[in-house]
């Protein structure tokens, strides 16, 4: 059976990586900076001139297109109800939702999953909240650039199956901050991102400094809020992503573990598969045709 070509970006803080497969193949891939405000939002403009280029350069015009998306203010909860009729169950995610996010739903675009019934009768809910403003931005570049997009999905998402490992912590760095994931049992249960302080004296040897205090942070409140409940402790080793992660390894390896990784696919030699890794995670993710 014939395998249709892919495209498979990924939108970063200030980047967009393209890739292009066949099934697990990869036969292509390239990248275009993109813009920003002083706020750090993508310039539309930019934006679309990027992915246009990116289209024209790997001859992907007529290539269905996956896109992972970075967004900051994204949110991750797990909600935890009592078991309940699915007819329910859509009212009570709303409203337990409502409840536990810090914004209005009415301000994203709201994403649950319900998970494996758990002890004592309860049912879990794996939410998803993303900005509209940042959607909207991307996907109006997109569709002006020509872009047929078939897949959208959250860059700690697509890490998290790249990876694919039950119990892991990633720390994954790019020019303005750090998102910091905690999965278990292949789950995102935490997800953060923390800004970089913007002081002109500070560079990579402070914002370490930072980093670390927000890894510990991280520790603390899983203890708190997982670990006290019976969930078994985090991650002790690490794993360093995104595309400065090269840059923070030596600072961040004198006090923490890093867990070196393989990349999920085989991958071209010549290729830098760890910035490409969220566009492997979207290869792997399991969709309709």
């Amino acid at each position: 059976m014939f395998e249709r070509e892919r495209l498979y970006l990924s939108l970063e803080s200030q980047t967009l990586r393209a890739m292009v497969a066949r099934r697990q193949t990869i036969l292509a891939w390239d990248e275009r900076p993109v813009e920003v405000n002083r706020n750090g939002v993508w310039l539309p403009s930019s934006l679309q001139a990027a992915a246009g280029e990116l289209r024209t350069a790997l001859k992907a015009q007529r290539l269905l297109v996956s896109v992972s998306l970075h967004a900051p203010r994204g949110i991750v909860r797990v909600l935890d109800l009592p078991a309940m009729s699915s007819k329910l169950l859509a009212e009570a995610v709303q409203r337990e939702a409502r409840r536990e996010y810090p914004v209005p739903l009415e301000q994203l675009y709201f994403y649950w999953h319900p998970l494996p019934a758990g002890a004592g009768n309860r049912q879990r809910v794996f939410t998803l909240g993303l900005p509209r403003d940042t959607l909207d931005l991307a996907l109006n570049a997109f569709k002006h650039a020509g872009l047929r997009l078939h897949v959208l999905d959250y860059r700690p998402l697509a890490l998290v199956r790249a990876l694919y490992k039950s119990e892991v912590f990633i720390v994954d760095v790019d020019t303005g901050g750090a998102t910091l994931i905690v999965t278990q049992q292949y789950l995102p249960i935490i997800v953060r991102y923390v800004s970089f302080p913007t002081r002109a004296e500070f560079g990579p040897v402070q914002y370490s400094e930072y980093i670390t205090q927000e890894i510990q942070r991280t520790y603390d409140f899983y203890a708190l809020t997982y670990a006290s409940n019976g969930a078994p402790p985090a991650p002790a080793q690490l794993h360093l992503t995104g595309p400065q992660a090269e840059v923070y390894r030596p600072l961040l390896a004198n006090r923490w573990s890093l867990q070196d990784f393989n990349a999920p696919v085989a991958v071209p030699e010549a290729m830098p598969w760890p910035l490409y890794l969220a566009n492997l995670g979207l290869l792997l993710k399991k969709v309709s045709a």
